[in-house]
């Protein structure tokens, strides 16, 4: 397994004291990740760790991609999320409140950890993000790693299923 790190912005909001979270990293931008639920392309979030951005949300859209999320039993499965860069919230409605915060206030009810990354989203230096890779977040040293496996069947089939969803 070949690792990699995001050192910029790390910010953990819960999870301090937790053991290291380690599991399939899944996810993408908010919105278009609930454009596959109800589809055979929906993953299975069983012990895995979500990532989410956006480029244009509001605290209500946010709210209500947070209810469509928990109806689909996400939170309950998951073993973590990395809230990535939200362009209108962070840029064009600082004032707002933030997906990260929302995200806290939404999931108080659940305790795995939420670490606010500033290397992935809308309009900002990216790093890449292998859906389907093994990741571990350590709160307490507020790192990311993430490994690559070359022979991961995972990611070929979502991969090869994703543009065939695409191009329909």
């Amino acid at each position: 397994m070949h690792y990699g790190e995001i050192r910029s912005g790390l910010d953990y909001l819960r999870g301090l004291g937790f053991e290291v979270e380690a599991g399939r990293l899944l996810g993408g931008n908010l919105r278009c990740l609930l454009k596959l639920s109800d589809t055979e392309f929906w993953p299975d979030f069983t012990d895995s760790i979500l990532f989410i951005e956006s480029y244009r949300i509001t605290e209500e859209s946010c709210l209500r991609y947070f209810g469509k999320l928990k109806e689909r039993g996400v939170f309950d499965k998951i073993r973590g999320c990395m809230v990535g860069f939200n362009y209108s919230m962070q840029v064009k409605h600082p004032e707002m409140s933030q997906m990260e915060t929302l995200l806290l206030r939404f999931t108080s009810g659940y305790d795995f950890p939420i670490l606010k990354v500033e290397d992935f989203g809308h309009c900002c230096p990216n790093t890449v993000l292998p859906v389907g890779s093994q990741i571990e977040l350590n709160a307490d040293t507020k790192e990311v790693r993430i490994g690559l496996q070359r022979e991961s069947v995972y990611l070929e089939r979502f991969f090869l299923k994703a543009s065939m969803f695409l191009s329909k």
